[in-house]
């Protein structure tokens, strides 16, 4: 592997709505790795937007 880059990643995620939340945390597979990323915690915030679940507001105009 170019670079010598060899991690495993561990990590947990929840999903509630439309929101998530993901969790992981990369470690080198050796104790040699100098690598800015190794044993670094990762965070990950989203958001889903579907429009099936979009409410339309009427139009004041109707009545």
């Amino acid at each position: 592997m170019k670079g010598n880059r060899k991690y495993f990643t561990a990590g947990i995620g929840m999903h509630y709505s439309n929101y998530g939340l993901d969790f992981a945390y990369l470690f080198p597979q050796s104790q040699s790795a100098t690598n800015a990323l190794a044993q670094t915690l990762r965070l990950t915030l989203s958001v889903g937007f579907d429009k099936k679940a979009r409410v339309d507001e009427p139009d004041e105009e109707e009545n």
